[in-house]
Protein backbone atom coordinates (compact mmCIF):
# COMPACT_ATOMS: atom_id res chain seq x y z
CA UNK A 1 0.00 0.00 0.00
CA UNK A 2 3.09 2.33 0.75
CA UNK A 3 3.57 2.59 -3.50
CA UNK A 4 0.48 4.55 -3.64
CA UNK A 5 1.48 7.66 -1.26
CA UNK A 6 3.10 10.67 -2.25
CA UNK A 7 6.55 11.31 -1.35
CA UNK A 8 6.82 12.66 2.15
CA UNK A 9 8.40 16.30 2.78
CA UNK A 10 11.41 14.47 4.78
CA UNK A 11 12.30 12.79 1.45
CA UNK A 12 11.70 15.48 -0.64
CA UNK A 13 14.02 17.35 1.40
CA UNK A 14 16.91 14.75 1.75
CA UNK A 15 16.67 14.26 -1.87
CA UNK A 16 17.20 18.70 -2.15
CA UNK A 17 19.75 18.40 0.20
CA UNK A 18 22.15 15.38 -1.42
CA UNK A 19 22.00 17.12 -4.80
CA UNK A 20 23.29 20.28 -2.92
CA UNK A 21 26.10 17.94 -0.51
CA UNK A 22 27.03 16.56 -4.32
CA UNK A 23 27.49 20.16 -6.05
CA UNK A 24 29.69 21.36 -2.77
CA UNK A 25 31.42 18.21 -2.87
CA UNK A 26 32.43 18.66 -6.59
CA UNK A 27 32.86 21.97 -5.92
CA UNK A 28 35.76 21.66 -3.92
CA UNK A 29 37.40 19.17 -6.18
CA UNK A 30 35.78 16.34 -3.95
CA UNK A 31 38.18 16.33 -1.18
CA UNK A 32 35.74 17.90 1.55
CA UNK A 33 34.02 15.62 3.63
CA UNK A 34 30.91 16.00 5.58
CA UNK A 35 31.84 18.93 8.45
CA UNK A 36 33.21 21.41 5.60
CA UNK A 37 30.34 20.36 3.35
CA UNK A 38 28.02 21.22 6.36
CA UNK A 39 30.11 24.68 7.17
CA UNK A 40 29.69 25.58 2.95
CA UNK A 41 26.08 24.80 3.25
CA UNK A 42 25.53 26.71 6.39
CA UNK A 43 27.24 29.42 5.04
CA UNK A 44 24.33 29.43 2.11
CA UNK A 45 21.80 29.40 4.51
CA UNK A 46 20.92 25.37 4.80
CA UNK A 47 19.82 24.58 8.39
CA UNK A 48 20.75 21.01 8.36
CA UNK A 49 22.51 19.17 10.81
CA UNK A 50 26.27 17.83 10.53
CA UNK A 51 24.66 14.42 11.55
CA UNK A 52 22.53 14.40 8.77
CA UNK A 53 24.81 15.53 6.33
CA UNK A 54 27.01 13.25 7.47
CA UNK A 55 24.37 9.95 6.72
CA UNK A 56 23.49 11.52 3.02
CA UNK A 57 26.66 11.94 2.02
CA UNK A 58 28.05 8.43 3.54
CA UNK A 59 24.51 6.87 1.75
CA UNK A 60 24.89 9.04 -1.64
CA UNK A 61 26.02 7.79 -4.92
CA UNK A 62 29.05 9.58 -4.93
CA UNK A 63 30.60 7.77 -2.21
CA UNK A 64 30.87 4.85 -4.05
CA UNK A 65 35.16 4.15 -4.62
CA UNK A 66 36.83 1.52 -6.64
CA UNK A 67 38.97 -0.86 -4.62
CA UNK A 68 42.13 -2.62 -5.46
CA UNK A 69 44.25 -2.38 -8.23
CA UNK A 70 41.81 0.38 -10.07
CA UNK A 71 42.18 2.52 -6.81
CA UNK A 72 46.28 1.84 -7.22
CA UNK A 73 46.71 0.18 -4.54
CA UNK A 74 49.76 -2.33 -5.25
CA UNK A 75 49.33 -5.98 -4.47
CA UNK A 76 52.07 -7.28 -2.39
CA UNK A 77 54.25 -9.40 -3.60
CA UNK A 78 54.50 -13.32 -3.10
Amino acid sequence: MRRNRAESRRSKANRTLLSQIEVAHLNSRQTYGSIRIHRELRSQGNTAGLNRIARLKREGPQNETITGMAAGCPRTNL
